[in-house]
C-alpha cells in the first residue's frame, strides 16, 4: 500500500553568507544594475530543470475539476482547509502561518530580548500590505504571552485603498483598537510603490517611545492562469517594496517576516544575499499551515544591523526608478558577486530544490487521488476559476477572503 511521502509540517532553512560591501562598492551597484528586464525574462538557468519539472506537474491539473481538486487536496493535507481552523482570536490560516514562522525562528524572543536590553516596556510593529489584517490579529492575540498587556504593543497598518473593493480594508476589531494606527501615506492610497509613501511610513513609525521592532508583510496578488508560472517574477515589485520598507523603518535588532512565492529569480536570490548582510540571521520557512501544494514560503530576518546611507540611497533608487509596468531589475547585486559565495548559493539551491520536490510530490499525490475527477465540458475548471478571481491590480489579498488561488499560487 502506498504511503504519504509528504505531509503538513513546518520546515525551516537558514541562510548565511560572507557578504561584505564597502560604501564604494555600493555606489557602483546602480551603474551595474540591469534595467527593464521583462518578467518573462527574469529567470536564469539556475535550477532550470527543477522549475521545468515542477511546472510540468502543475500543468497536469489543467483539465481537472476544481471541486474535486479541493476535496482531494484537503483529504490529503487537512491543514490546507480554508477557514478559521478553530481560531477564536484571528480569522484564518494566514495568522497561523505567521505565528508558525515566528515560533520556529524565535522572532518574539528576539523582540522581548531587545526590550529587556534597552529597558523598553513597549514596542511597535508595522503590517505592510496586510489588509484586512490577519497578521495584525495574530500578533495582538499572542502579545499577552510575551508582554504584560496588549497595550504594550502598538501597530501601524498600511494597505492599498482599492475604490469599490472592501476586501482589503482593515478588520473592525483593528480599526477600533486604540493601539492600531491605519496609515495611507502622503498620497493617501496606502500604495507602497510611490517612494513618498515609504518616506511617510518611515516618518510616522520613527517614534522613540514606541521602537519599531517588527515588520510583517503579506502582500501579493492573483495572476492570470496562463502566466501562473511567472508569478514570482510578476510579484517582484511588491515583494521588494515590502522588503525595503523594513530596511527603512526597523530599529537595530528588529525583525522582518515577509511572504514570498518561488525564489528562483536572480533578483530574489540577490535580495536574499543582501538580507544576510543586513540582518544577523536569515531564514526561509514553509509553515505547516502553508499549503504544501503551493509555492508560498516566508523570509524571516532577525537582528537588523542597520543600513549605511549609501546602501539606503541605492535601495531607494531601485524602488523609485528600477521598476516599470512589466519590468524589473534582473538582480540587485551582480551575478559574479553572488556566485562567488559558493556556500550561500548552495544553501539557496538546496532549499529551493527541497521545497520544489515536496510541492511536486504533493501535487502528484493529489493527481493520484481517487477523489480527483476530470472537468465536465470543454476547458479547464481550475483554470476558469483562476481567471474569475484574477485581480492583477490589487496589491494584496487575504488568505481566505476570495476563492482559493489554486494554480496561480500552486
Amino acid at each position: 500500500m502506498a504511503t504519504n511521502v509528504v505531509c503538513d509540517k513546518t520546515v525551516e532553512f537558514e541562510l548565511t553568507s560572507s557578504f561584505h560591501l564597502t560604501d564604494d562598492d555600493v555606489s557602483q551597484l546602480w551603474g551595474g544594475l540591469q534595467h527593464n528586464v521583462h518578467w518573462r525574462s527574469a529567470f536564469d538557468d539556475v535550477l532550470l530543470s527543477t522549475r521545468v519539472s515542477l511546472n510540468g506537474v502543475k500543468k497536469q491539473l489543467d483539465t481537472k475539476d476544481l471541486r474535486s481538486y479541493h476535496a482531494a487536496r484537503d483529504a490529503l493535507f487537512p491543514l490546507a482547509t480554508s477557514g478559521t481552523q478553530g481560531a477564536t482570536t484571528f480569522r484564518n490560516r494566514a495568522g497561523y502561518k505567521l505565528m508558525e514562522s515566528m515560533e520556529v525562528t524565535g522572532v518574539w524572543e528576539q523582540v522581548t530580548k531587545l526590550c529587556k536590553q534597552n529597558g523598553w516596556r513597549q514596542a511597535a510593529f508595522a503590517d505592510v500590505c496586510g489588509g484586512p489584517g490577519a497578521f495584525s490579529q495574530a500578533l495582538y492575540a499572542t502579545v499577552p504571552k510575551y508582554f504584560s498587556s496588549k497595550r504594550s504593543i502598538r501597530g501601524y497598518g498600511m494597505t492599498l485603498l482599492n475604490e469599490g473593493d472592501d476586501t482589503l480594508q482593515w478588520y473592525p476589531n483593528l480599526t477600533g483598537n486604540k493601539q492600531f494606527f491605519v496609515l495611507h501615506g502622503t498620497e493617501g492610497t496606502g500604495n507602497i510603490y510611490p517612494t513618498e509613501n515609504l518616506h511617510s511610513l518611515m516618518a510616522v513609525t520613527r517614534d522613540p517611545s514606541w521602537p519599531l521592532l517588527l515588520v510583517v508583510a503579506d502582500g501579493g496578488f492573483d495572476v492570470p492562469f496562463d502566466v501562473a508560472e511567472y508569478q514570482e517574477a510578476i510579484s517582484l515589485r511588491i515583494v521588494y517594496g515590502q522588503w525595503v520598507s523594513a530596511v527603512l523603518t526597523l530599529m537595530r535588532g528588529g525583525c522582518l517576516v515577509l511572504k514570498l512565492f518561488d525564489t528562483f529569480t536572480p533578483f530574489l536570490r540577490s535580495m536574499l544575499y543582501l538580507s544576510t548582510a543586513l540582518y544577523d540571521r536569515v531564514h526561509i520557512v514553509k509553515p505547516k499551515h502553508s499549503r504544501v501544494v503551493n509555492s508560498e514560503r516566508y523570509l524571516v530576518c532577525l537582528g537588523f544591523r542597520g543600513c549605511s546611507a549609501s546602501m539606503r540611497e541605492y535601495l531607494l533608487k531601485v524602488h523609485e526608478e528600477g521598476f516599470g509596468e512589466d519590468t524589473a531589475p534582473f538582480a540587485l547585486v551582480p551575478h559574479a558577486t553572488v556566485s562567488h559565495d559558493a556556500a550561500f548559493c548552495a544553501q539557496v539551491e538546496a532549499f529551493n530544490a527541497t521545497l520544489a520536490s515536496t510541492q511536486s510530490q504533493a501535487l502528484q499525490m493529489v493527481l493520484a487521488s481517487p477523489l480527483l475527477t476530470e472537468a465536465a465540458g470543454s476547458g479547464a475548471a481550475i483554470a476558469s476559476a483562476e481567471a474569475e478571481v484574477s485581480t492583477p491590480v490589487a496589491q494584496e489579498q487575504d488568505d481566505d477572503a476570495a476563492i482559493d488561488s489554486t494554480i496561480a499560487a500552486e
